[in-house]
């Protein structure tokens, strides 16, 4: 029975105008400009390029997968840039693949202080796909409430990328262009909305001794009607190399976070999500897996000239 009724009640919150759409991070600090497009990864001349992939509540059918894919340059003259593929899927029935393009600008407030201030660029595609949808009350998947889905929709979204060497603070809006994916019509009383979703993150690096660094963070995160979701998490870093730490997303999970560097430019992490909320009967947990690979490229400078800028 648990599994009938779950994914009729993913299908039901997906099309709910006031939900909040996008995909869930509880490591987001691994791919921060999937969030925000003016995050900042390092010294000029870097490229840093990632893939995550997150299984929402396990042993839950239908329940959502995200694989995401993203890269990020560091170039001269306080130039960022980055791209980032996103898709996120609930079953076998809807699927949103969302491709976008960052830019971002570097300012020098002070010697240790540096405001980046940034711009996403792209485009969603969203299915949904219904035929194989059997409904209990006797109904069909001919029924127009539940008529298949293709849309192509712009994405435009912006962010600010305050930072010095312990510190940061972001502020993003991903993208700032609502969508409709279902219209209210005769056929239906229900819409499906994408409303524009908000994004404060801040954390503080603490360097205990040369060897070990404490780094608290928050994640604060909400949409047009929606309650905000606050993650607030810590962890420590061992000599550059293994980290270790715990996330609270309030009144929804506790996280195990770990992360280990396995060469100088090779980085491979792992969270876990404990379920505390109703969700928890019908789900084992939440697993996040991500690697990412830096490296560094000088001849990329060369690309954009001082006179370009």
């Amino acid at each position: 029975m648990k599994k009938l009724l779950f994914p009729l009640f993913i299908l039901c919150n997906t099309f709910l105008s006031l939900a909040q759409q996008d995909p869930q991070y509880t490591q987001y600090t691994y791919n921060m400009n999937v969030i925000n497009p003016a995050y900042v990864t390092g010294d000029t001349g870097h490229i840093e390029l990632g893939a995550l992939y997150r299984r929402q509540w396990t042993n839950v059918e239908g329940a959502p997968e995200t694989i995401t894919l993203f890269g990020h340059a560091s170039l001269r003259r306080n130039i960022d840039l980055g791209l980032t593929v996103v898709n996120d899927q609930i079953g076998n029935d809807i699927t949103e693949t969302n491709v976008n393009g960052d830019f971002a600008y570097r300012f020098n407030l002070s010697e240790n202080l540096r405001l980046s201030l940034g711009t996403k660029l792209g485009f969603t595609v969203y299915n949904a796909d219904f035929s194989n949808l059997t409904l209990d009350s006797g109904g069909s998947n001919t029924d127009p409430a539940f008529a298949n889905v293709n849309s192509t929709f712009l994405n435009v979204g912006a962010g600010a990328f305050l930072y010095s060497r312990n510190f940061y603070l972001g502020l993003s809006a991903p993208n700032l262009i609502p969508s409709k994916h279902l219209e209210n019509t005769a056929a239906t009383t229900f819409e499906g909305r994408e409303d524009i979703h908000y994004y404060l993150t801040s954390g503080y690096v603490f360097r205990l001794n040369p060897d070990l660094k404490f780094k608290p963070s928050v994640l604060l995160k909400t949409a047009a009607g929606a309650p905000i979701t606050t993650d607030i998490a810590a962890s420590f870093l061992m000599r550059n190399k293994l980290e270790l730490g715990v996330s609270y997303r309030i009144e929804d999970a506790v996280s195990a976070l770990f992360s280990y560097k396995i060469s100088p430019n090779f980085r491979v992490g792992y969270a876990y999500d404990y379920t505390l909320s109703d969700l928890n009967e019908f789900s084992q947990g939440s697993h996040e897996i991500f690697l990412t690979y830096s490296f560094e490229v000088r001849s990329l400078t060369d690309c954009f000239p001082n006179r370009f800028f």
